[in-house]
C-alpha cells in the first residue's frame, strides 16, 4: 500500500485533471427532438439548436474553484487553508484563460504562466457550425420546394389546406431552430473575442483565433440568408 501522503498526492492530482476536463468542455447533452417524421437535416439543425448555450468561461471558475478546494484540503493538514488555496487556483485555471485559452498548470494544480489555446475544440466547434449551415441550407431548399409544390396541388385540387398549413408550420419551427442557431454562434463569436482581447494568446495562436471569429461570422451571415429564405406563414 502506498504512503499515506502519496496516495493524498496522487488522489488530488486526479482531481485537478478532472475538474480542468470536466469545466472546459461546456457539458450539457443535446436534446433529441422526438419527432421521427423529421430528416436527418432538421434533425442536425434542431439538435445544435438545442445544445446549452450559457457561459462556460463563469461555469468552468466554480467548478474549478470547487474541485480546487477538495484537492487542496486532501494535500494539506489544515484543511482550511488548504481548501482556501485550492479554490483560489481551481478557480484561475478554470475560468482565467477563457474558452479556447486554457491556463497552463502545474502538476498540482496550481497556475503557471502562459496559456495554451485548446485547438481541438476551436476546430470541432467551427465545424459543427459549418455542418449546422449546410443542413439549414437543405432545410431551406426542402422546405421551400414543399410549400410551392402544395400551393399548386391546394389550386388544382390535389392537396388540402391543411396540408399547406401543416408544411408552413414546420417551416417556421425549422426558421425559429435557424434563429437559435445564429444565437449560439454568436455566443462562439464572443467568446473568441473574449479570448483575442484578453491579451494572453501567443501571436501564432492569435491569428488562429482572429481567422476562426472571422469564419464563423461569415457562417452566422450565411445563416441569416437561409432564414430569409424560409416560407412564410399562410394568409
Amino acid at each position: 500500500m502506498a504512503p499515506r501522503p502519496l496516495m493524498r498526492v496522487v488522489t488530488a492530482t486526479f482531481l485537478v485533471m478532472f475538474a480542468t476536463a470536466c469545466t472546459t468542455t461546456g457539458g450539457g447533452s443535446a436534446g433529441r427532438p422526438g419527432d421521427e417524421s423529421m430528416s436527418a437535416d432538421q434533425r442536425t439543425l434542431h439538435e445544435y439548436s438545442a445544445e446549452n448555450t450559457s457561459d462556460y468561461t463563469l461555469v468552468a471558475a466554480a467548478g474549478g474553484a470547487a474541485l480546487g478546494c477538495l484537492a487542496g484540503a486532501l494535500l494539506s493538514d489544515n484543511k482550511a487553508l488548504g481548501c482556501g488555496a485550492g479554490a483560489l487556483a481551481g478557480g484561475m485555471a478554470g475560468g482565467a484563460g477563457g474558452y479556447y485559452l486554457a491556463q497552463a498548470q502545474n502538476r498540482d494544480g496550481t497556475v503557471k504562466a502562459g496559456y495554451n489555446l485548446e485547438r481541438s475544440k476551436l476546430d470541432q466547434d467551427a465545424a459543427q457550425s459549418q455542418a449546422v449551415l449546410r443542413a439549414a441550407t437543405n432545410v431551406a431548399n426542402t422546405a421551400s420546394a414543399d410549400v410551392v409544390r402544395l400551393q399548386k396541388q391546394v389550386a388544382a385540387g390535389q392537396a388540402s389546406r391543411d396540408q399547406l398549413v401543416a408544411r408552413m408550420e414546420e417551416a417556421q419551427r425549422d426558421k425559429a431552430a435557424m434563429g437559435k442557431a445564429i444565437q449560439k454562434i454568436e455566443g462562439r463569436i464572443e467568446l473568441l473575442s473574449k479570448d483575442i482581447q484578453s491579451g494572453q494568446a501567443s501571436s501564432k495562436d492569435l491569428a488562429v483565433l482572429k481567422s476562426t471569429r472571422d469564419k464563423l461570422i461569415r457562417q452566422k451571415q450565411e445563416m441569416q440568408k437561409e432564414i430569409d429564405r424560409m416560407p412564410g406563414t399562410v394568409g
